[in-house]
């Protein structure tokens, strides 16, 4: 990072600031550059940790078939399971966006079906403040995945302001 003032370099100043633009939408990622501007946490639900920047959280050829894209996954089997995926942040202010992903379920690192535990679930959540959390969908021991992979309704965004972000949120308190 080199600043600026106006068209020339700063140097010697001792005031700096940076500028961060919000991700555009449409946004689209397939995880090949994993995090591809997520980042990851770990948390209470909707309290993700502010200092903890790893999780269980990775990337892996979707439904664990190298003939597909990557996508992004998360095993939660076990105990004390918290695990966050976070979007960058995206300005969403001025209009209706729609949100659209693929959705499986696999036993870890193989392509057989599986369940989540009564204890287990995965929940998708929103914030325009980094700070509160809403759940918009969630996945839980009463959901049907498919190991095949699925498409989800998609969610209508509307009535977000410009500084929106998403996670995708596992959890297991009891290893089964």
């Amino acid at each position: 990072v080199v600043p600026r003032n106006g068209a020339s370099s700063a140097i010697g100043c001792a005031e700096y600031s940076l500028t961060i633009e919000n991700a555009s939408a449409p946004f689209n990622t397939d995880f090949t550059n994993y995090p591809a501007g997520f980042s990851e946490s770990t948390g209470p639900f909707g309290i993700p940790s502010a200092t903890v920047t790893i999780s269980n959280w990775g990337t892996a050829d979707f439904l664990n078939d190298a003939t597909l894209v990557k996508g992004a996954k998360v095993n939660i089997w076990g105990t004390g399971k918290d695990e966050y995926l976070i979007s960058p942040a995206f300005n969403l202010s001025g209009s209706s966006y729609y949100l659209n992903f693929d959705i499986a379920l696999t036993i870890w690192n193989t392509t057989a079906s599986a369940t989540l535990g009564t204890d287990d679930y995965v929940a998708l959540l929103v914030t325009e403040d980094g700070t509160t959390w809403s759940e918009l969908t969630r996945w839980d021991s009463g959901s049907t995945i498919s190991n095949t992979g699925e498409s989800i309704a998609e969610i209508t965004l509307a009535g977000y302001g410009a500084d929106v972000k998403f996670a995708f949120y596992g959890f297991s308190d009891t290893s089964n």
